[in-house]
Formats: C-alpha cells, structure tokens, sequence
C-alpha cells in the first residue's frame, strides 16, 4: 500500500486550484499520462522526460586529449579537500591498477610478458 501512498503524495504535490482538489488531481495526472505517451512517439533526437541521458553521462567524450585514458574521468571531489600520503603498499597497487587496466600500456605490458 505504501507505493499507492507514495504515487497519491506526488500527485497532491501537484495541486494547483486548492478550491477544487480532485479534478486538480484529475488534471496533473492526465497530464502526465498524455506527456508519457505521446514522448514515445517524438522523433530520436527530441529530448524528453523519459529519453534524457544520465546526470552525470559525458558521452564518451575524452576531457583532455594528451592524458592518459586512466587519468581522465570528468567529475569533481566531494567535500573540503584533504591531503593524505600514499604509503608503499597502496603505491604498489596503484602501479599495478594502472598498468593492467590502460590500454595506452598494454602494448608494453604484452611485449614484457612474451619476453619471459
């Protein structure tokens, strides 16, 4: 029952003729029906409510052109920025992490590991 309550709630969030609530009611939620259905049928390109990318999508676009790939994921911090030093065993993780997983190394890594 609490997701009934919940679609009720959003729909009392919509109410603009406190004089007539129902039809107020009526009304938002018809119009949300007819928005819903007729954004299917919008050409591709038309941005809609249902069609719209993810809030933080970069559609695959590269931030900096001479980084390398690892090092280039769009984003900000969260919170005050703090300093903090890495230690020897996290260092040795992060070299692996980044020699395993950029594909700007990988040419390098397979020539190493064919001459073993």
């Amino acid at each position: 029952m609490y997701i009934f309550e919940r679609f009720l709630g959003e729909l009392k969030k919509k109410v603009t003729n406190k004089a007539h609530v129902e039809a107020s009611i009526c009304q938002a939620y018809l119009q949300q029906e007819i928005s819903t259905f007729s954004s299917f049928y919008f050409e591709r390109d038309v941005i809609t409510r249902r069609k719209r990318p993810a809030r933080n999508d970069d559609i695959g676009e590269d931030l900096y052109e001479n980084v390398v790939s690892i090092f280039n994921y769009p984003g900000r911090g969260k919170g005050a920025a703090t300093q903090r030093y890495i230690l020897g065993g996290e260092l040795q993780i992060a070299h692996t992490y980044i020699l395993m997983n950029c594909p700007e190394i990988s040419p390098f890594y397979h020539e190493f590991r064919a001459s073993f």
